[in-house]
């Protein structure tokens, strides 16, 4: 790892094509999930679940581990941004986790979420106004989201707690298991993992009871969300705005939307990571409902 990231750093000096390929040679094989952290940014990863980062010219962050944000004792809300949420009839008495830009519709609404889930390292670096919609409240996100703040907005990592949560089988400085190892580790640690098989590697779809070890991004931050708070401990929750359409989102996007991706990694992906949802928490105390009337997903994957 030292010597990587060693080459790494002499190879930042290159134009901007050959770093590029000059990342891809250092970070190859069962590294590639190693690529594209911040520029200057390093990552260190300390024994009790807390992450260390640090960049020229900033003062150095510290993450929280996950159990530090307590437990989760009262329903909870998970807010998307699919254009459904605007008819949502809001309640009181709920813990409420936004997730992307969700917190600018609820600022709108006068409600301040009690925690934020951003995943993706483009939208950190794109939706960063959301961010200033929710000031101080705790943060969810990855080590390379959590880079991309670190170098475009790190007040936003100084100025509240944030625990970096990290995908199964693409840990920090860890190779990536072949699913055979994959499935003997998961054994041994008690199976806090489902899956289903994918590429030599990494599996297609699978659910995390143990969020703190290991999420599945589901290529939906909503399904990582619903991971994060079920660790915590909910037990009853439901999901306001989970549209999965290519219908806009719930806020001003203004003249530049981000794109969307889900309706093409809906087969592919995200109907399989909510079957295996649905298996691992069949039988189980936890009842997720979801509020959308547009989403695609079979309503016998939630509790009606």
């Amino acid at each position: 790892m030292a010597a990587r990231e060693k080459w790494l750093q002499t190879a930042r000096h290159l134009p901007a094509p050959l770093f590029r390929w000059a990342e891809r040679k250092i970070w190859a094989g069962s590294f590639r999930h190693m690529r594209g952290l911040g520029p200057e940014v390093s990552a260190t990863v300390h024994a009790n679940g807390r992450w260390t980062l640090e960049k020229s010219g900033m003062r150095p962050v510290q993450s929280v581990p996950l159990e530090s944000l307590g437990r989760i004792e009262i329903p909870v809300s998970i807010i998307a941004t699919g254009p459904s949420a605007r008819d949502h009839r809001w309640q009181t008495g709920r813990g409420i986790v936004a997730v992307n830009g969700a917190p600018t519709f609820l600022a709108g609404l006068g409600i301040q979420p009690d925690l934020l889930v951003v995943t993706d390292p483009k939208f950190a670096e794109s939706g960063r106004a959301h961010f200033k919609k929710a000031p101080g409240v705790p943060l969810v996100t990855t080590i390379k989201a959590a880079s991309v703040l670190a170098v475009h907005a790190p007040e936003e990592l100084a100025n509240r707690p944030f625990v970096i949560i990290e995908r199964v089988n693409a840990w920090h400085g860890v190779p990536a298991l072949s699913l055979k190892k994959l499935e003997a580790l998961n054994d041994a640690s008690g199976t806090p993992f489902y899956f289903t098989g994918g590429d030599q590697n990494q599996p297609k779809a699978g659910w995390s009871m143990a969020p703190g070890l290991g999420f599945f991004s589901g290529c939906n931050v909503v399904f990582a969300a619903l991971q994060v708070v079920v660790g915590l401990g909910a037990k009853e929750i439901e999901i306001i705005g989970m549209d999965l359409s290519d219908q806009g989102r719930v806020y001003q996007e203004g003249s530049a939307p981000q794109p969307s991706l889900l309706q093409a990694q809906y087969q592919e992906f995200i109907l399989p990571s909510f079957e295996v949802m649905h298996r691992a928490l069949e039988g189980s105390e936890i009842r997720i409902s979801n509020l959308s009337p547009v989403c695609p997903l079979p309503r016998e994957f939630f509790q009606p």
